[in-house]
Formats: C-alpha cells, sequence, structure tokens
C-alpha cells in the first residue's frame, strides 16, 4: 500500500512508488520480470518527483529486491514525449551495501546539480 509522510522534506532519498503496477510477468524471450503500468499518469507524477521514487519487491521466499524507476522513467519515455505502460524490472537485493550504493548515487547526483 502506498504511504507518504506527511511533510515530504522528511523523505530525501525515497518515494514508495509500488502501489500503482501490476503483479510482475516473465517476458517469455528473455526471463525479464515485467510490471505494467495500471494509469500512465502515475509516470508522469513519478518523473516529475525531486527525489527518486523507489519499486520495491518482495518474492514468496522473502527476498526483497529495489529499483529506482523515475530516472528509468524518465530514459524511456524521451523525457515525457513517449507514454511508458511496462517497467523492466532490474532491481537489486535491498540489502545495507545496495543501501549504501543508493545513497552515493543520490548524493553524486545532488552534487553535479548544485
Amino acid at each position: 500500500m502506498f504511504r507518504q509522510p506527511r511533510d515530504c522534506r522528511q523523505c530525501h532519498v525515497t518515494k514508495w512508488a509500488a502501489y500503482s503496477v501490476s503483479y510482475p510477468r516473465k517476458r517469455r524471450g528473455d526471463g525479464a520480470k515485467i510490471f505494467t503500468l495500471k494509469k500512465p499518469r502515475h509516470a508522469e507524477y513519478w518523473m516529475a518527483q525531486a527525489f527518486p521514487a523507489l519499486l520495491v519487491i518482495r518474492n514468496s521466499k522473502g527476498e526483497v529486491r529495489w529499483m529506482e524507476v523515475r530516472d528509468w522513467l524518465q530514459r524511456g519515455s524521451e523525457n515525457g514525449k513517449k507514454v511508458v505502460k511496462q517497467i523492466e524490472f532490474a532491481g537489486e537485493r535491498l540489502d545495507m551495501s545496495s543501501v549504501r550504493r543508493g545513497r552515493e548515487r543520490v548524493l553524486r547526483q545532488e552534487a553535479s546539480v548544485s
């Protein structure tokens, strides 16, 4: 379920975005996990965010994986020129080291903008 902090300044790194995508399906050709967006306007909303939007999934074994989708959607839509209806999930395991790598990516992006 989607939960957003009351004060978005508290969520400097993340906005949870998994509430409006489907369950993943496997693509026949390469076995990639594909999420179909229920409403294309959600992709527009996530792309417009100042902070990263994360898609987080957990399988039946309890393994959690995550992927930053805001930048992926911006690239896939050619900065909003094309409608994106699916996300190819290329997430990494959610653990302390991947959180640190994600944090470093965000900090590098902020430093390059400043």
